[in-house]
């Protein structure tokens, strides 16, 4: 039986054969995978069978933590490392054999030799000052401005190396874990693929005709919950939204219909169904006209007066984020019916609603605008606040109640002042963004304008210190862009 593989700081390396050693019997040859310079083959054949135990040490390194899958028939068995950081010189061996190890160097894929778009991207992670290195691998979606089919889905470590990397063949719309360890996306508009990093699998399947205009278009993956992948979506409708009263908007006779689908059997859950009926969408009802997220995609553009950007369907209820209206709203799914609404900025004119207390207010806010990512979280709610502070993009942990919302917790993105650390400045991202919870308590944040990922661990809004941890990407002259739902990879 194979027993998975152990990392763990390089002590003494042992002597070192690059060959293909046959001593007592076990044989060690490890090759590089043709699809990942960042990941290796390795095969072990033992005689008499048994089990095995492969390890691979980075030499004179920081002591990374390496992935493995294994097979095994008979006296063969065959592992696949990943997760190797680029530019790194390992020792993989059999532990407790005398055949001595193979040494094994990884390329530099960030730079002018990679493919795109590595070839003009530059990293920059920094901790900050007096705190040790640590925490898991984030995964994320980028791409150049310029180029954003060239996009590939990244692992980095906490130094800022790159340890896996994807192609997944066009421009990544929404990207998300999946619980089997594999990575979600959604490849222009249409495709969703699910990958795993060790070369396991990869599923890459049509889900959705909206190349031709007809929609259901794909918003994101949302993840897997037995019963086969599902996404938040958007379809056509021409009639739905027709009650609600929304501004005549020029040129623009076609409505998004909001809601959830499942592409394994078809079934869909739509927002027109649950019973909410805006009096406005904004202020005055111009965002609603003037909203641009399926221009180029759907002509048309349509008017999006809901815009469902996030769900979090592992509860009951479930948590739907409707941007459009800033609102954020509970649904029974078994019935479909409205459970709880809380809009902090507009009218609510649903049947039940929350008032926000000031300890909300304190934080120089009168609540949440442009939100994205809800999350539920042992009975709180969690959010991406973009623009409910204007003057910095927060992250929001609050207990509700009929009536009452409490804050437990305020993450403010902050950035490291280019790595200098002197002075943190809050962060302001309008669009897109995520917080995922860490095992430790604090958060993981992304900022798509900054082009940024970062751990934050001041949870009484405070930017002072910076953030714990901070990773920025750079295209050189054209923007970076990507960073739909960059998450940590936690075991």
């Amino acid at each position: 039986m194979l027993t998975l593989l152990l990392a763990c700081p390089a002590a003494d390396p042992k002597p070192t054969d690059t060959g293909s050693p046959a001593i007592n019997g076990d044989t060690l040859s490890c090759s590089a995978d043709p699809a990942s310079a960042l990941r290796v083959t390795c095969t072990v054949q033992v005689d008499p069978p048994g089990s095995v135990v492969l390890v691979a040490e980075e030499i004179g390194g920081f002591g990374a933590e390496v992935r493995s899958e294994a097979t095994a028939e008979g006296a063969l068995h065959t592992i696949v490392l990943w997760g190797l950081a680029e530019g790194a010189e390992w020792s993989v061996y059999v532990d407790g054999s005398d055949a001595p190890p193979i040494t094994w160097e990884t390329p530099v894929v960030v730079g002018p030799s990679g493919p795109p778009p590595f070839d003009r991207l530059a990293v920059r992670a920094t901790t900050r000052p007096g705190v040790p290195v640590e925490g898991p691998p984030v995964w994320l979606d980028v791409a150049c401005a310029d180029a954003l089919e060239d996009g590939v889905w990244a692992r980095f470590d906490r130094y800022g190396r790159l340890t896996a990397y994807f192609d997944p063949g066009g421009q990544t719309v929404a990207f998300s874990p999946s619980a089997d360890g594999s990575v979600l996306g959604i490849i222009d508009n249409v495709r969703l693929i699910d990958w795993h990093p060790s070369g396991a699998f990869t599923e890459d399947r049509l889900v959705a005709p909206c190349a031709e205009g007809t929609g259901p278009c794909p918003h994101h993956a949302i993840g897997e919950d037995g019963r086969g992948l599902w996404h938040a979506n958007a379809a056509l409708d021409q009639g739905t939204y027709a009650p609600w009263g929304l501004p005549e908007c020029p040129d623009k006779d076609v409505f998004v219909l909001d809601g959830v689908y499942w592409p394994d059997d078809g079934h869909a859950f739509w927002l027109a169904d649950v019973g909410i009926t805006p009096d406005t969408v904004g202020p005055d009802g111009e965002r609603a006209c003037d909203s641009a997220y399926w221009q180029g995609t759907l002509e048309p553009t349509p008017i999006d007066p809901t815009h469902l950007n996030g769900a979090d369907l592992s509860g009951d209820p479930w948590l739907l984020s409707l941007s459009a209206l800033d609102r954020l709203i509970q649904v029974d799914p078994t019935t479909g019916s409205l459970v709880q609404s809380m809009s902090s900025v507009q009218p609510d004119t649903s049947d039940v609603t929350f008032a926000v207390d000031p300890s909300v207010v304190a934080h120089n806010t009168p609540g949440f605008a442009g939100q994205h990512d809800p999350r539920q979280l042992d009975g709180a709610v969690q959010l991406y606040d973009n623009l409910g502070d204007p003057t910095a993009t927060r992250v929001l942990r609050v207990r509700t109640e009929p009536g009452l919302v409490t804050t437990e917790a305020v993450y403010t993105l902050v950035d490291d002042d280019d790595g200098t650390w002197v002075s943190p400045s809050p962060l302001v991202c309008a669009t897109k963004g995520a917080g995922a919870p860490l095992t430790n308590g604090n958060v993981l944040a992304s900022c798509t304008q900054e082009a940024a990922v970062m751990e934050l661990d001041q949870p009484d809004g405070t930017t002072s210190a910076g953030p714990r941890w901070f990773l920025h990407l750079d295209c050189g002259p054209e923007e970076a862009k990507g960073f739909f739902r960059p998450f940590p990879e936690e075991t």
